[in-house]
């Protein structure tokens, strides 16, 4: 019988990751780029997208098409690694970067891996968590 871990009462529920997220987004851009960018990004969701800075986890594909339309596609993709990077130490989740993943790819892993924490036995790897990485990030690529 495998020890479990039982961090349940820890666990950030939905509505605290979407706040972490939005966070992890805050952060990013004004280090990267500055608070100017970082409004001017909201009042084109809001405007553009009829979208509210907290609706944005979960509309990412929204802040990706922000991003693509200023950025070339090397330097989104930092921007979103760095974003899901600042995401996943506020998470306490260790950080692999994939190629071809995305922040929307990025942030579904974290809650994957999150759900999963009870059910892993203790000490051993989430091999689990990899392969799904893996399948989320190609299923993008292949879309």
């Amino acid at each position: 019988m495998s020890t479990r871990v039982t961090r349940t009462a820890n666990l950030p529920d939905p509505v605290e990751i979407n706040r972490l997220v939005i966070e992890s987004i805050d952060e990013t851009i004004v280090g990267l780029l500055g608070k100017r960018v970082l409004e001017a990004i909201y009042r084109l969701i809001k405007t553009k997208y009829d979208t509210t800075q907290y609706q944005l986890p979960d509309r990412l594909e929204i802040l990706r098409s922000i991003l693509a339309s200023v950025f070339n596609a090397k330097v989104m993709a930092i921007i979103e690694r760095k974003i899901a990077r600042n995401l996943y130490q506020r998470l306490d989740l260790q950080f692999h970067p994939f190629p071809y993943c995305g922040l929307k790819e990025y942030v579904r892993l974290a809650k994957e891996s999150i759900s999963d924490i009870d059910q892993r036995p203790l000490g051993s790897m989430n091999q689990r968590s990899a392969e799904s990485a893996i399948t989320v990030c190609v299923q993008s690529v292949a879309l």
